[in-house]
């Protein structure tokens, strides 16, 4: 695997640390909350490189829509941040509230991991 899939593969699987949510990793995934949704990253190149040296990604974190959205969106982006950032050169840099598929509530995280 390259770094991309690795780097990708290493979020994935600290995702899945986290109690009762389930991880996907295809876009048009149908999600049964709690969920995470994994995507493909945007790449930054530096100069002189032929090989990408950042990833970022966006994890949507979803909930149910229900009394306990809230609750359950607060647990899920402080949990998923601490599993994230066990993961070496990954860091969160920030949660935005949303919606999944414009009916599910969301946190979209922002995820940066480097790749050299």
């Amino acid at each position: 695997m390259g770094a991309i899939a690795d780097a990708r593969t290493a979020l994935a699987d600290a995702l899945r640390t986290v109690p009762s949510i389930r991880v996907y990793t295809t876009p048009n995934a149908r999600v049964d909350p709690p969920g995470a949704v994994l995507s493909l990253p945007d790449l930054e190149f530096e100069a002189y490189c032929t090989e990408p040296t950042k990833a970022t990604f966006s994890i949507a974190l979803v909930a149910k829509l229900n009394e306990r959205a809230v609750d359950v969106l607060e647990e899920l982006v402080l949990s998923a941040s601490t599993a994230i950032e066990a993961v070496e050169s990954a860091v969160v840099l920030t949660a935005r509230i949303g919606a999944w598929d414009d009916q599910l509530p969301a946190y979209e995280l922002e995820v940066e991991v480097a790749l050299t």
